[in-house]
Order: structure tokens, then C-alpha cells, then sequence
């Protein structure tokens, strides 16, 4: 299900064929934009072989599968209650937020370019991937609850 909010608005959104529900996972393979002011809840997995553009607030509760495009100046933020695995096809993530349950198991290498976010969760980063965060990054929370475990560049 996608839940998107608007103003304190929540509408339920359903797409054509280019986005698709199996079970819990969202597939994408259009072209997909979050607006400025729009938060958008994937109660499950979310999995990407088209492009997203990300303007706003993403929510993810499962896991983040992007094979293609993602890209914007919005939050993508981890808020399962279970073991999340996350990958990115090496696009960089401009704010990253993780307030998972579970631990978040990263996949990919990623660059995280203005702001990381540790709330809950521990980042599990696989050999012999990274988290890099760009010069201007900056980090936010962290604890012996929520911090990276695995190589972290800055």
C-alpha cells in the first residue's frame, strides 16, 4: 500500500501498471516523483527499476531494492520493525534517516550527501561495501542503540 500525505491529508493512491503490489513489495518502473510538500508511506518493500525523484519524505518500512535511478533533495527513511536490507545501485542518497526496529543491512556502496540520521537500528554495512559521507554531511543521533557497523568514510 502507498499511502501519500498532503497538508495533513492522507490519500490512498493507485497507479497503472508501471507500479505494481506483490504481497508487501512495491515495484516501480516508471518514472516516479515526490513532491516538496508530500510524504509517502510503502508499508512494505519497496523495489526500483525506474526512476525516482525525490522531492520530500519517503517512508519504507521493508526493504529498499533500487536497481536504476534515484535521485532529490528528500529524506528516504528506514522505519521497519524488522531487519531492513537496503541497496542503491551506487546513487547517492541525499538525507538518509534510520529509526528501524530491526538492524538495516546495507548492501551497496552509498554516499550520503547532505545529512545522516541515527535514531534506531544499527547499520550493518556487508565487506566490501561502504557508507560515505560527503564533505558537507553532516550526522544526527547515534547511540549504542543506533550507530554504523562497518567502514564509514567521511
Amino acid at each position: 500500500m502507498i499511502r501519500l500525505q498532503r497538508y495533513g491529508l492522507c490519500i490512498m493512491l493507485t497507479i497503472g501498471s508501471a507500479i505494481t503490489a506483490d504481497a508487501q513489495v512495491i515495484h516501480n518502473s516508471a518514472n516516479l516523483y515526490v513532491g516538496s510538500d508530500v510524504e509517502m508511506h510503502v508499508d512494505g518493500s519497496f523495489s526500483n527499476s525506474g526512476f525516482v525523484q525525490n522531492q520530500g519524505e519517503l517512508y519504507v518500512s521493508g526493504d529498499w531494492a533500487n536497481s536504476s535511478v534515484y535521485q532529490g533533495l528528500g529524506r528516504l527513511t528506514l522505519d521497519g520493525n524488522t531487519t531492513q536490507r537496503l541497496s542503491n545501485n551506487a546513487n547517492s542518497i541525499y538525507a538518509l534517516r534510520i529509526n528501524s526496529g530491526g538492524s538495516v543491512e546495507w548492501n551497496d556502496n552509498l554516499v550520503v550527501d547532505s545529512r545522516l540520521e541515527l535514531f534506531n537500528g544499527i547499520v550493518r554495512i556487508a565487506n566490501p561495501y561502504s557508507l560515505t559521507l560527503a564533505a558537507t554531511a553532516t550526522v544526527a543521533g547515534g547511540s549504542t542503540a543506533c550507530f554504523v557497523d562497518g567502514p564509514l568514510i567521511t
